[in-house]
């Protein structure tokens, strides 16, 4: 059978964070007429996009706020999509988590709708860089989240942490991930934090009110990171990424790999790899334009892109290079009928800084102290 996964977006949130570029508006509850208009749009999925033989082996509500949705809508949510769609008994199945949003008995209540892994947006424990951040919660809170996800059941538990903060040192940083460690994740994101045009950071550091770390900073801090993760039995499986061996997120791993997933909500995504040479298509972002156009029967996609063979080629070097794995000379053979060396220059290779790329006959792979700067290494080697 073949596997894909499904993504369920929340686009609410308490209050929107001064870093986040994500889809997400204000709101503490998550509408009645927006879970309706989920439903729908799930219904429609099935027959639309002819899915028979596939399996679910993962579903992934992401947000904004999931953790603003009450564990009985959850419940309805997921009924509806094991009724359409051919879920596997063991499927992977993540909610994200705001340590202000869900205490133990919310979270218990979640897992009895199937949810089996937590994903908890804790970002810092030292409540200065949470303040910085603009979350609504502090290091307790995020501790206490925690704790109480595993005694109400869960033992997957996925744990966000943001570095590179103003001010944020490295022994700020390492404390922060032995604080993390310290609850027993078996999973930890770790972001840059990067200031994106349109959000309130980004315009605070225009005005020189927040001062950005520079890059060498940002690469001292994260190769710290990354080395004290890995002397814990963390394996870094993709560039912001970490996991004890065998507890690598399935459905994140779909989009780096190129694996088909179907994106519900408001300014969702889909991509399906079996159109062509893949096509994406997204949802409209804004709520109400979603729920009205649901309401006149109509589906809510905002845009297409059927890919091009080259755009193809550059996705896949692209999303290769961020994983542990690299671009492998097999996976190219497979998918291209081409030798990895026919889409990237050997010259190019060989101009690069030392240490932050590696080559063997299996393929390439960018090493921790090139991690950052992944993408700029794309646009040098491609030919």
């Amino acid at each position: 059978m073949r596997k894909i996964g499904l993504y369920i977006h929340i686009p609410y949130c308490i209050k929107k964070c001064g870093y986040c570029a994500f889809n997400s508006n204000k709101g503490k509850v998550v509408p009645a007429e927006y879970i309706s208009s989920l439903l729908k749009e799930m219904k429609w999925a099935s027959d639309l996009y002819s899915l028979r033989g596939f399996d679910v082996d993962s579903i992934y509500f992401g947000g904004g706020t999931p953790s603003l949705l009450e564990s009985d809508d959850v419940g309805i949510i997921m009924d509806c999509l094991t009724r359409i769609f051919n879920v596997e008994t063991e499927a992977e199945v993540t909610l994200e988590i705001n340590p202000a949003t869900a205490d133990k008995a919310k979270l218990r209540s979640y897992r009895l709708t199937g949810i089996n892994r937590a994903s908890i947006g804790v970002q810092s424990f030292n409540n200065r860089y949470l303040k910085v951040l603009g979350r609504v919660h502090n290091g307790s809170d995020a501790e206490k989240s925690v704790n109480d996800a595993v005694e109400a059941g869960f033992d997957n538990i996925s744990i966000d942490l943001i570095f590179a903060i103003e001010g944020q040192s490295l022994s700020d940083l390492i404390e922060d991930l032995k604080n993390g460690l310290s609850l027993g994740p078996k999973h930890i994101s770790l972001y840059l934090l990067s200031l994106e045009e349109g959000t309130p950071l980004f315009r605070t550091a225009k005005k020189g009110i927040y001062t950005p770390v520079d890059d060498i900073s940002q690469e001292a801090l994260f190769c710290a990171a990354s080395g004290f993760l890995g002397d814990n039995g963390f394996i870094r499986y993709e560039t912001s990424n970490y996991a004890k061996e065998g507890c690598e997120s399935i459905h994140n791993t779909k989009y780096w790999a190129g694996d088909t997933y179907l994106g519900f909500g408001a300014g969702a995504h889909s991509y399906l790899n079996d159109a062509g040479w893949g096509m994406r298509f997204w949802n409209i972002k804004a709520p109400e334009l979603y729920v009205n156009q649901i309401n006149l029967n109509e589906l809510p996609v905002e845009g297409i892109n059927l890919l091009t063979r080259e755009q193809a080629i550059m996705e896949t070097v692209f999303t290769s290079l961020r994983m542990k794995k690299g671009l492998r000379n097999d996976l190219i053979k497979k998918k291209f009928d081409m030798d990895a060396f026919e889409i990237v220059s050997k010259k190019a290779i060989n101009s690069l800084p030392d240490g932050i790329v590696t080559v063997d006959k299996e393929g390439i792979k960018i090493t921790k102290e090139g991690a950052l700067i992944a993408d700029e290494i794309v646009a040098r080697i491609l030919i």
